[in-house]
């Protein structure tokens, strides 16, 4: 089934492939870049074969393809399992959805990871490093909670019993936790926070 819908015209720049998964059951989202195109006929064509990398057309319900008005194509799809969005979007966007200091004013700040271990038996702190990028800075960050809990991907989220939560402040600067262990008899819950910091250059 194809739909035509209305999207903003777009001529000049890079072209993404963006996959969104989508897990009701488990509250859980993950958007990816898939891919980068100087063009948007190749990345409607990746966009198109996406999905067929790691589902049969069996495998997926509800499968539409849908073309905006500057060309760009929409894919979306449904598993027994989560919802899938695979659309090309125009330009680099911005990975979170806040608000971004002009460039001067960013010059004057650096941004710090820190990841704090903690449980019933012991509590540590590791600087992770200085960045000058905030969206750098918040990627590392997020990078690094996720390994700590073992989380690669959605499917490793949706099997992932500890608590786990990220957020972003009001300054857009990341905080995440993750609670690991099941916390048995004699078994330690350990907690781990990863925290991004914005501090002003002297």
């Amino acid at each position: 089934m194809t739909v035509t819908t209305s999207t903003p015209d777009r001529s000049t720049g890079t072209y993404q492939v963006v996959r969104e998964t989508v897990d009701i059951l488990f509250d859980y989202a993950d958007s990816e870049v898939r891919s980068v195109h100087k063009s948007i006929a190749e990345a409607n064509e990746a966009a198109r074969k996406d999905l067929l990398t790691e589902y049969s057309l069996g495998e997926l319900d509800d499968y539409e393809e849908s073309t905006g008005s500057d060309g760009s194509v929409r894919i979306s799809a449904s598993t027994a399992e989560v919802d899938l969005t695979v659309s090309v979007r125009h330009g680099p966007p911005h990975p979170h959805n806040y608000h971004r200091l002009p460039a001067m004013e960013a010059e004057n700040y650096v941004y710090t990871i820190t990841r704090t271990d903690s449980s019933s038996t012991r509590h540590s702190t590791t600087f992770l490093g200085v960045y000058r990028s905030e969206d750098t800075a918040n990627e590392v960050a997020e990078r690094e909670l996720r390994c700590a809990a073992g989380i690669r991907n959605w499917r490793d989220r949706r099997r992932f019993r500890g608590g786990f939560r990220e957020v972003y402040g009001l300054n857009g600067c990341f905080e995440g936790v993750a609670t690991l262990g099941k916390g048995e008899e004699g078994v330690s819950r350990e907690e781990v926070t990863v925290v991004v910091e914005r501090r002003v250059l002297v």
